[in-house]
């Protein structure tokens, strides 16, 4: 018996004993064992049978493996939900150390199913991963710089890497109230997201280092640092006069790029949300081309339940840092550093936090609590848009971000004066931020939108825009 068995070969090896010794004998079998055999053979209503009569869900082979890693090995979509519903443990781990996730391997929708009710990452698993598609990366090879900056739960350092200048994002796991298990759970979540995804408009990512503690992983290094820093240091360059702000074409250049980072993300076999779309996280090469960056508090999605059911329990210390329900799989806070930020973390599709990102850049569902899909990356794009073209931060007007989002609270619906930018993104801004989600265009059609809008600016230009 290896880890690498089937459902259907757990099942057939679970005859031979449970390790349990107060059972009860049910038709000459031992109910829990009947249960096994149910989950193995999909038998649905016998396993309701089963349940009904108090089984335990969690029941025990011999290798210490519960119905849920057979539902698991077998993709079997039905039997893992009506296990979870009678309170079936998605994180239990047999003998080797597997849990129903990793034994899901191979079956996505049941990956996916298992992590919509909480089941976490493991670090063994993530390190065979890691090896496994060849971006394990030897710690020995890194050397780190200075620290560019942080949060509660990690810092991120300049670093070269086989010679190759490189960005260094290291997991705290040392720090007072915090649980170290939590805070490697989530940078182990943000590694499994960014290495599956590849895009010229994404800043790569290069590798990491699990079989050591702290854990991190590295990205590509851009020259230029990230749009906000960049807007602020050219604002420094021109003295105390107007904001600086990039010319129409840049602006229109950058903004392709942008959505089209977002029209991938957004189209993937499972929709991936960003959630924390901003200046900050947009980071600049040295030939002043953009990058999308920073998916900590990202999710993918089922595609056919992108509109969620946001948890309620959200409350926001003294110090402005939104802390989640400690019910919450993945709780999440981030240190209020450059503006006033939120950060929390929930499970894919049906189970999402509110209030989650930047308050500056939420979008009003979001600091409400109510459903929301990808169209909160729309909205954040809008206010982008907004900052680039004419340097200044969206809702500059009010006392501070937080009271936007009480604005939002009581219903109102507040947005930046479009009359402060070039009349050419008016309509831009305008649509993607609407007020109603689904009125919000589409990062693709934005894409011809910008185009339309570059052509009809250089009418005579023979070049070709992508």
């Amino acid at each position: 018996m290896t880890p690498s068995q089937s459902g259907a070969d757990i099942a057939k090896m679970a005859m031979a004993g449970d390790g349990n010794d107060n059972v009860t004998v049910h038709n000459g079998r031992v109910d829990g064992m009947e249960l096994f055999f149910a989950a193995a053979e999909s038998n649905v209503e016998e396993v309701r049978k089963l349940l009904a009569v108090r089984v335990d869900p969690n029941f025990r082979d011999y290798e210490q493996r519960c119905p849920l890693h057979i539902a698991a090995g077998y993709g079997d979509l039905g039997m893992i939900q009506l296990l979870v519903d009678h309170k079936a443990n998605v994180d239990v781990t047999d003998r080797w150390g597997r849990t129903p996730l990793a034994q899901s391997e191979g079956h996505p929708k049941a990956e996916r199913l298992l992590k919509e009710h909480g089941a976490k990452l493991t670090m063994v698993r993530m390190q065979k991963k890691a090896v496994r598609e060849k971006w394990e990366i030897n710690r020995t090879e890194v050397k780190v710089g200075p620290v560019i900056s942080s949060t509660l739960k990690s810092t991120v350092h300049r670093a070269t890497w086989r010679g190759i200048d490189v960005i260094a994002k290291y997991c705290l796991n040392d720090v007072a109230g915090i649980v170290k298990e939590e805070v490697e759970n989530e940078m182990l979540h943000e590694i499994a997201l960014f290495a599956t995804l590849r895009h010229p408009d994404l800043v790569m990512f290069l590798g990491c280092c699990l079989q050591e503690t702290p854990i991190m992983f590295l990205t590509q290094y851009m020259n230029n640092g990230d749009l906000e820093n960049y807007y602020a240091s050219k604002r420094k360059q021109g003295g105390e006069g107007e904001p600086w702000a990039a010319n129409v074409k840049m602006v229109n250049r950058w903004s392709r790029s942008i959505l089209r980072a977002l029209d991938f993300l957004h189209n993937c076999t499972d929709p991936i949300i960003h959630r924390d779309l901003k200046p900050l996280n947009i980071l600049l090469t040295e030939g002043l081309e953009v990058k999308v960056t920073d998916f900590g508090i990202s999710r993918a999605v089922n595609k056919y339940t992108l509109t969620s059911t946001m948890s309620p329990q959200i409350s926001t210390d003294p110090n402005g840092i939104t802390l989640t329900d400690p019910k919450d799989p993945s709780p999440s806070a981030s240190l209020k550093k450059n503006e006033d930020w939120s950060q929390g973390t929930g499970g894919m599709g049906h189970s999402m936090t509110g209030g989650v990102g930047s308050h500056r850049y939420m979008a009003p569902e979001v600091a409400r609590h109510e459903p929301y899909t990808e169209k909160v990356d729309i909205y954040a794009f809008g206010l982008i848009l907004y900052f680039m073209s004419c340097g200044r931060r969206p809702f500059h007007e009010f006392s501070d971000a937080g009271a936007v989002l009480n604005e939002y609270a009581a219903g109102n619906e507040p947005r930046p004066k479009v009359s402060e930018c070039p009349k050419v993104f008016s309509p831009i801004m305008s649509s993607a931020w609407s007020a109603v989600p689904s009125e919000r265009p589409p990062a693709r059609e934005l894409v011809e939108q910008m185009v339309e809008a570059y052509q009809a600016g250089n009418q005579g230009c023979k070049c070709i825009v992508t």
